[in-house]
């Protein structure tokens, strides 16, 4: 339907400034910033398009929503896989930058639960497969990521060296941006 396809639109439009958000955003390194910044606007991405297959794909009172048509099911499943892109994006960008989806290990005890927090949140219960028409991979992916911010979260170590320099803001970029601005100030 037509009303499905501007949903869808907005959807992907959505998507691709939260990713471009996060891509040219340096401040979401600090953990405060990468949940408000980041891992909130992905969520809400996450809940719109749940809400999108709840009303389009699973309604009763839609009888067209009952025949999910060949187009519609690649419709959803081409904008799962960029839903799921983005969440995989938030997993990897600001406290979590360098590092594989889900890895917890240098980051700190405080990322991991805001992690935890996120991946637990409201707009990933139940069957993903279903809710978000999301692969089996994808939901193996999203338990593991789950399971790593669990054991990051209760082991409460502190962020590694190198993490908690990027996380204060004073990392290597930051270093070479302040060496180039004394440079031109000279």
């Amino acid at each position: 339907s037509d009303e499905l396809q501007k949903e869808i639109s907005h959807l992907a439009r959505r998507v691709r400034n939260v990713q471009e958000s996060i891509q040219l955003s340096q401040a979401i390194v600090n953990p405060s910033t990468w949940e408000q910044n980041c891992l909130n606007a992905v969520g809400n991405c996450v809940g719109e398009w749940r809400a999108i297959i709840s009303f389009y794909y699973y309604n009763d009172k839609n009888a067209e929503a009952n025949a999910i048509t060949a187009e519609l099911f690649d419709t959803g499943r081409e904008t799962s896989l960029s839903v799921f892109s983005l969440v995989q994006m938030a997993l990897q960008s600001g406290p979590l930058v360098g590092s594989s989806p889900g890895y917890f290990k240098r980051c700190g005890g405080e990322v991991a639960r805001i992690a935890l927090n996120f991946l637990t949140s409201e707009v990933f219960t139940g069957d993903l497969t279903t809710a978000l028409f999301f692969t089996e991979k994808q939901v193996a992916a999203i338990q593991k990521w789950t399971k790593n911010a669990e054991k990051a979260a209760e082991s409460n170590k502190p962020p590694s060296k190198s993490m908690a320099k990027l996380q204060r803001g004073s990392g290597k970029s930051r270093a070479k941006k302040e060496k180039a601005e004394n440079k031109r100030s000279r």
